[in-house]
């Protein structure tokens, strides 16, 4: 008798079982057995299809796993060397970046110190010159380009002379001037040529000597980074007496009826600019390192003698100032400077003028500057020195300075005309042509050493003698105190210049040769060609006598030829 029912096991097992029975076909039926209900077979097959599928499906995903993870990992090899391609470009381009950074602030740092190397160099070579006023190239060398005149700056230096760098990090050359200039002459290494103050300075367009200078500096830095730089500089001498009036203190102009000023003005302090009741006119440009100052006077009173102006209440003897001030605008155009147009409203240290800048530099196109609009403190080396101006042209003394002797016109003139009442005072040196050393006196004896005159000690018309005086001879009804002549009349004959006289001439040398009685030798003034009591003089500078021509080069007080002293 057959079983109820089989008992198939579960799971992949049962599956694989069940996959066996169908490969090997349905069993025989045995008679006799009864098989299974049709029912059970439809479950019993059921099962096995669906055991199948799954382990067809099991099969089947076993494979894809196996062939995706080959493919993994060579998708992770690669992502791995990209990232690692990006990582090492990212490192290269900071890298890069961060050198690039350093070797611009390296460069950075070392222009800038070639630049203060520049700066510096030129603020030194101006002072130096303030107080130098020849100073030979070597001079300008020692003085400026040593290590000690260097600026400091961390991780900057200046290379020393020699290898490289022949004249070193921190020079200075003479410029040589431009082929065809004329006039240029070179002394001590440096270049001088005349000509006109350029720019737009407190010298500019004065006539002076111009002297070009190169200034070099090479710095070195951090990051074996270089800057070379350079600077093409003028030093410029301008004399003193080309200013029309120059003033190292305030300068006031005040003047009652019409004053027409011509020449340069400048005045290191304050510059007053008043008129009574006449015209002002400055012909050429007028400067100040102070203010300008329409409002007042110099001593206090307001231009308007005090009657409710700037000054406010009237003043006790204060006149009105209130003519026209013309300065120029252009060469022989002219424009009034208002009484409201100084640099300042009122006095000194007044409130500032808000238009002064435009009336300066527009309205009179920099004609006329105060401090705040380019007016510059001018001094001469004598100033630096603590000592007055007005030395520049008195005679050395034996413990001047060498700033004071250099500045002094004695030492730099090549030729010197020295009067003193003091034969003493003046220098001992000896005529080149055998003549006395010294000086020689301004009397009557004067003529008497004439070589070159005709008669010997005899006056021509080209070798008068110096006027003398006639005595004190007083005119009809003149009074004297007490029966005396006026005690500062000179008794007759005596000199009426007296005194001493020497000229000395500089060679290219530099040294000093007597050449008094040379110059005195050809006369001591033109031709008087007049006569009674209108002299006129020849316009001819030469004095011709007896077939022989002299050329005066001193006109001392003479007298004129016919005069009754001479017969």
């Amino acid at each position: 008798m057959l079983p109820h029912s089989l008992d198939i096991p579960r799971g992949y097992a049962r599956g694989r079982r069940l996959a066996a029975a169908r490969a090997a076909g349905p069993a025989p039926l045995v008679l006799g057995e009864r098989g299974p209900r049709p029912d059970q077979v439809r479950k019993r097959d059921a099962r096995r299809s669906r055991a199948g599928a799954r382990a067809d499906h099991l099969r089947r995903a076993a494979r894809p796993r196996r062939a995706s993870a080959g493919i993994a990992l060579i998708t992770v090899v690669m992502m791995t060397a990209l990232f690692s391609l990006m990582l090492a470009g990212f490192f290269l381009v900071v890298n890069g970046d961060q050198k690039v950074t350093a070797s611009q602030r390296d460069h950075t740092q070392t222009f800038y110190g070639a630049e203060a190397g520049v700066e510096k160099m030129s603020s030194d070579l101006a002072s130096y010159f303030q107080k130098h006023t020849s100073p030979t190239l070597t001079e300008l060398q020692s003085a400026l380009t040593t290590p000690a005149n260097q600026p400091v700056i961390s991780g900057i230096s200046y290379p020393a002379a020699g290898g490289d760098f022949p004249d070193g990090g921190y020079s200075i050359a003479a410029a040589p001037p431009a082929a065809g200039t004329p006039g240029c002459v070179q002394s001590g290494g440096l270049w001088s040529c005349p000509g006109t103050i350029g720019g737009t300075g407190p010298l500019a367009g004065l006539q002076g000597v111009i002297t070009p200078l190169t200034l070099s500096v090479i710095a070195q830095g951090d990051g074996a980074s270089e800057v070379k730089m350079s600077r093409v500089v003028q030093e410029v001498a301008v004399p003193v007496f080309e200013f029309g009036i120059f003033s190292n203190t305030d300068l006031s102009f005040f003047a009652g009826p019409n004053f027409n000023f011509g020449g340069r003005v400048h005045a290191n302090g304050n510059l007053y600019l008043a008129e009574q009741s006449g015209t002002l006119t400055l012909g050429e440009k007028v400067s100040t390192a102070g203010d300008v100052i329409r409002t007042q006077l110099e001593n206090g009173c307001s231009t308007d003698g005090g009657g409710g102006g700037a000054a406010g209440a009237a003043q006790s003897g204060c006149q009105t100032y209130e003519g026209a001030v013309d300065v120029d605008t252009a060469p022989n155009t002219y424009r009034a400077l208002g009484m409201t147009e100084g640099s300042v409203t009122g006095g000194p240290g007044s409130a500032p003028n808000s238009n002064w800048q435009t009336i300066s530099l527009t309205d009179y196109n920099g004609n006329i500057v105060s401090g705040t609009t380019g007016g510059k403190t001018l001094n001469m080396a004598l100033a630096f020195s603590g000592v007055s101006p007005i030395e520049i042209v008195r005679r050395p003394l034996a413990n001047d300075s060498p700033t004071v002797s250099q500045a002094r016109l004695y030492n730099q003139a090549s030729l010197i005309v020295l009067l003193s009442d003091n034969p003493n005072e003046l220098p001992q040196i000896q005529e080149a042509n055998g003549g006395p050393a010294g000086p020689v006196a301004l009397d009557a004896s004067l003529i008497l050493d004439q070589p070159l005159s005709t008669t010997p000690n005899t006056p021509d018309p080209c070798h008068p003698p110096v006027a003398v005086s006639s005595g004190p001879t007083l005119a009809p009804g003149y009074l004297t105190q007490n029966g005396y002549a006026d005690p500062e009349w000179l008794p007759a004959g005596a000199p009426l210049l007296g005194g001493y006289l020497e000229v000395l001439m500089r060679d290219a040398n530099g040294n000093l040769h007597n050449v008094t009685q040379e110059i005195v030798d050809q006369g001591i003034a033109a031709l008087y060609t007049g006569g009674g009591s209108s002299p006129s003089w020849s316009a001819a500078n030469s004095c011709s006598y007896n077939g022989q021509t002299y050329d005066p080069i001193l006109e001392l007080e003479s007298l004129p030829v016919g005069d009754t002293a001479l017969a």
